[in-house]
């Protein structure tokens, strides 16, 4: 019975999540522009509607500007302030040393640049269907606080 109240539900949360994300996207439009961070469009980028509901904002910070201890410094700074956030483990799963016991095995020589950034520099911000916008904007000015400084 609570399963099936809450499959009732499923439409609304993803359309929910859908909103949040178009509202964090145009709220971050300014970081983007000026490079701050970059996004992965989820939703405006592909021409297929995939009818997938984004589960978190994703973000990385420009790799030119900023590195893996500014990424830490901000989540930091963001629970500080009553942000949750999480760190993006990208593919670069092989640079972890428990890998270098199997490195006969693995092959080690991918090109992974990209997923090394990610890795870096990125992070996840809540975005589930509670969120109103009042917290995306929150959220949104604690990021151009701390980039500001």
């Amino acid at each position: 019975v609570f399963l099936n109240h809450q499959l009732d539900k499923v439409d609304d949360f993803i359309n929910a999540r859908i909103s949040n994300y178009s509202y964090f996207w145009n709220q971050t439009e300014a970081l983007r522009e000026n490079k701050e961070i970059f996004v992965q469009d989820m939703l405006f980028d592909s021409k297929e509607d995939t009818n997938s509901s984004p589960f978190a904002f994703g973000l990385y910070l420009n790799p030119e500007k900023y590195d893996k201890k500014v990424r830490n410094n901000l989540i930091k700074y963001l629970k500080d302030n009553g942000v949750e956030s999480r760190k993006v483990v990208a593919g670069s799963l092989i640079d972890n040393p428990v890998f270098e016991i199997y490195s006969d095995k693995i092959k080690t020589d991918l090109n992974l640049e990209y997923s090394r950034i990610i890795d870096k520099n990125g992070i996840y911000l809540p975005l589930h269907q509670g969120i109103e916008k009042k917290d995306i904007d929150y959220m949104v000015s604690m990021l151009e606080a701390f980039l500001k400084e």
